[in-house]
């Protein structure tokens, strides 16, 4: 009933097989279907039964990993009937580990059939499995305003270079930004780069944000090396961390 499914879909997935006996009785007819990894099977619907007192049935075999679902469709099943019905499936996102769900499905009998014959008695079907996320990021600063900066009160120039300033206190007022990024899903994000950039430097290559400390960020994520962090070796607060 999809083109696809969407890795961390919640929706059941269902299918509808139909089967015709275009020949005589058809002895202890069956429905098999495999059921692929990342799904599991947990109904079916009658939804068309031409064939006079035949009730199907469907019920779900494992055997180690693999999942099999075997409806008997009659014994017999009579010459010249049909019967129509919906597999329900609930999908195991955590388990698919392929870009496709596979479900492989087959009718047999008792009965010989000419290999000629024979070809549509069985189908594969494949439902592609794709990822897709909703990225969210926001980003706070403090202070979350205009501020003023007073030079003469700062180490003017390349600070630090001729060792004059020791302390983060004599570069200027703190700045620290907070970035909040949230996947709404459905799918888990196998892997997510972020990217921040920030003016470190004036065009004339004088230091602008100059970073006192790496990052910290929340596992599991892993902030890799950043440039320039605290370059002058500066003297910083404990309980300030951030740019200056």
């Amino acid at each position: 009933d999809a083109g696809e499914y969407v890795l961390g879909s919640e929706k059941d997935l269902v299918a509808t097989a139909r089967v015709q006996n275009a020949g005589d009785d058809a002895f202890e007819a069956k429905l098999v279907v495999q059921v692929p990894r990342g799904a599991a099977f947990t109904k079916f619907l009658l939804l068309a039964n031409t064939a006079v007192d035949v009730t199907p049935i469907c019920s779900s075999n494992t055997k180690g990993d693999l999942e099999e679902v075997v409806c008997d469709m009659g014994n017999p099943l009579p010459a010249l009937t049909n019967v129509s019905l919906e597999l329900v499936f609930q999908p195991k996102h955590d388990q698919v580990n392929d870009t496709a769900l596979e479900f492989h499905v087959r009718a047999t009998s008792t009965n010989p059939e000419a290999d000629l014959n024979t070809y549509d008695n069985h189908m594969a079907l494949a439902l592609p499995a794709t990822v897709k996320t909703l990225i969210d990021i926001k980003g706070i600063s403090w202070p979350d305003g205009p501020f003023d900066y007073n030079a003469s009160l700062y180490g003017m120039g390349l600070v630090g270079e001729e060792g004059s300033i020791t302390h983060e206190r004599e570069i200027g007022p703190q700045v620290t930004h907070v970035y909040d990024v949230t996947n709404r899903g459905p799918s888990d994000l196998p892997s997510a780069l972020i990217f921040l950039l920030w003016p470190t430097r004036t065009l004339t290559d004088d230091p602008l944000l100059y970073l006192l400390d790496a990052p910290d960020v929340a596992q599991p994520a892993v902030c890799h090396s950043v440039p320039d962090v605290n370059y002058l070796g500066l003297e910083v607060c404990l309980q300030k961390k951030g740019y200056a």
